[in-house]
């Protein structure tokens, strides 16, 4: 159950900045990178939710995020086939 508490905050935290840089246009433009990152990162906790959680935890975590099934593979795929990041 910690595991699925410590995905479920670290997600929100994530959703939460991205809704921030959504509400205003110049933090999109001057935070582009970070923003991306964010995404990815979101990805990188999806994934490892699938891979930690079992079926029941995996889908009240999804209930819990207000997150659909295709956002949830939105996120996945922005870290499953983002390009490795600069050094």
């Amino acid at each position: 159950m910690k595991m699925l508490e410590e995905l479920k905050t670290a997600i929100q935290k994530n959703l939460h900045h991205l809704e921030e840089v959504e509400q205003n246009p110049w933090l999109q433009l001057a935070m582009r990178e970070k923003y991306m990152l964010t995404e990815k990162d979101i990805g990188r906790l999806c994934y490892e939710a699938e891979e930690t959680l079992s079926v029941a935890d995996l889908e009240q975590l999804k209930g819990a995020l207000a997150m659909d099934e295709r956002r949830w593979r939105f996120y996945k795929a922005k870290f499953l086939y983002a390009p490795p990041e600069k050094d």
